[in-house]
Order: structure tokens, then C-alpha cells, then sequence
């Protein structure tokens, strides 16, 4: 077989199960024949976290907020002429404030340095402009949001979380075209 064939994952991380990644990637992830064994071991778990973020990994933990948790965030909020504004807030007043008004609050995490979560901007802010009166659009920087991300045990980016009732109500990860992120929000 060509080392560029794709093998089904039945080992550690859980998250990736159900994926199909390279079997070059999967013989580093398990060999533990070399000196290096440590370090192929971390290079192919970072490589399957890339790759998740790609082919889109729909698994991930469903965690509810806790008022404790806070950090800040950018809100995409769009006009009348559907011109699209980041406008920092905290994550904690955007979350009473869907819980207030009834709306479904969609949190994006993602960073700077990410290919994939670059790719889903403009798709969020396609979501925003479409659901600007039944959602609430959030991005959260996980290099800056650490425990933030922590709290919600992010492993992979990008990360779609949705809110409903300050519950979670489930989301996407990996890149997502904005009509696929719509058609996984659930209904209230």
C-alpha cells in the first residue's frame, strides 16, 4: 500500500474517530519503535488536529456556560446597509442578553493563525447577516481566550458552538459553508 492511502482511526483521540486520515499520519501516531516515538507522536497528533479542522470532525463536548467563565469576544452585528461590525463584548452579557431575548447564541472559536477558521469569517458573517434577528453572532480568539476555550474544552478549531436557554445546544467543527451552519442550528 502507497503511504499516501487513508486507513480508518480505531485508536486514540476519540475525537477523531469516524475520520479518515493518511496511514503516513496514523504509523507515526502509533510507533513507538524509534527514539523519536515521543516526538512522531506529538507531530501526528498536531497533524491530526489540523487535518480535523479540515474534513470536519462533527464530535466534540457539549458543555453549558458557568457565570464564572468569562472572557471577551467579538460580536458580528449587521446594519441596514448589511455592512458587517466587530464590536468587542463579553462573553458573559452576550450570553444573558440571548438568554433575555430569546435568541440563539452562535459561538465561533477559532485563531488568528488558522487556515479553516480564516476560510469560516466570511461564512459567520453571512450567518449573522441571515439570523440578525434570531441569533447572536460571537467569535472567540482562543489564543487570547484561553480558559474560555478551556472551559469549553475546544480541541479543535474551527469550532461552532450553539446556545439556546444559556444551554448548550450542540455545533459544528471544521470549516462549514453558512448554510450548513444554519441547517445545524437547532429550532427553539
Amino acid at each position: 500500500m502507497s503511504s499516501t492511502s487513508f486507513v480508518r482511526i480505531d485508536v486514540i483521540p476519540a475525537k477523531f474517530r469516524n475520520s479518515y486520515f493518511p496511514r503516513s499520519l496514523l504509523h507515526m501516531y502509533r510507533s513507538r519503535s524509534t527514539g523519536f516515538a515521543l516526538l512522531n507522536r506529538i507531530s501526528a497528533t498536531l497533524a491530526l488536529f489540523a487535518l480535523a479542522s479540515i474534513v470536519g470532525c462533527s464530535e466534540h463536548a457539549i458543555v453549558d456556560p458557568v457565570p464564572t467563565v468569562n472572557g471577551t469576544a467579538e460580536q458580528l452585528t449587521v446594519d441596514e446597509n448589511s455592512n458587517v461590525t466587530h464590536v468587542p463584548v463579553e462573553f458573559s452579557a452576550a450570553l444573558s442578553e440571548a438568554v433575555t431575548s430569546g435568541k440563539t447564541l452562535v459561538v465561533d472559536f477559532g485563531a488568528t493563525w488558522c487556515g479553516p477558521c480564516q476560510m469560516l469569517k466570511p461564512e459567520m458573517e453571512k450567518v449573522a447577516g441571515r439570523l440578525k434577528d434570531k441569533a447572536i453572532v460571537l467569535t472567540v480568539d482562543i489564543d487570547r481566550e484561553v480558559e474560555l476555550a478551556a472551559h469549553f474544552q475546544v480541541g479543535a478549531i474551527p469550532d461552532v458552538r450553539f446556545f439556546q436557554h444559556g444551554k448548550a445546544a450542540g455545533g459544528v467543527m471544521g470549516f462549514h459553508t453558512a448554510e450548513q451552519i444554519m441547517a445545524k442550528i437547532p429550532s427553539p
